[in-house]
């Protein structure tokens, strides 16, 4: 009797085992490069967040110092809780989650950018102090705005 072989498809055991360790290789890369990823685009949204408050600062004493000059009443926050209610707009968040502007220090956990107020519009000395928190790497700093410079 002559039997014919046939022959055998497929992969064996040790091909399999071989395409496994390659793929989990090329995933422990791809989280270590998704990791870093995520740090850099926090970081760049504390930024982001931290200049948009300084902008809309200045923005709003020149604003407010325009409107006074031509004897409009000025519309200008005037408290510590009007400034971060102005600031906190739809969609704004902090880049660890939650409002990306929060009353007195900044949150270094999430990334929340500090408001701070002092004065008044209406006596001519109202500062609102900017806090960004040290947070990814990023370090920590302070800008103060001041009525008087606008």
């Amino acid at each position: 009797m002559n039997r014919l072989r046939t022959a055998q498809t497929g992969f064996t055991l040790i091909e399999l085992m071989v395409i496994v360790a390659i793929l989990g290789v090329i995933a422990s890369i791809a989280l270590v490069s998704y990791s870093n990823y995520l740090d850099i685009s926090r970081a760049q949204a504390l930024v982001a967040n931290y200049e948009s408050a300084v902008d809309v600062a200045r923005g709003s004493y020149v604003e407010a110092r325009s409107r006074q000059n031509i004897g409009v009443a000025p519309a200008v926050p005037d408290s510590e809780a009007d400034w971060v209610s102005h600031l906190n707009t739809p969609g704004s968040q902090a880049p660890g989650g939650g409002d990306a502007y929060v009353a007195g220090a900044g949150i270094p956990g999430t990334g929340a950018v500090g408001i701070q107020f002092s004065g008044s519009f209406a006596t001519a000395d109202a500062e609102v102090t900017i806090l960004r928190p040290a947070y990814n790497g990023v370090p920590a700093t302070t800008e103060v705005v001041s009525q008087i410079n606008f």
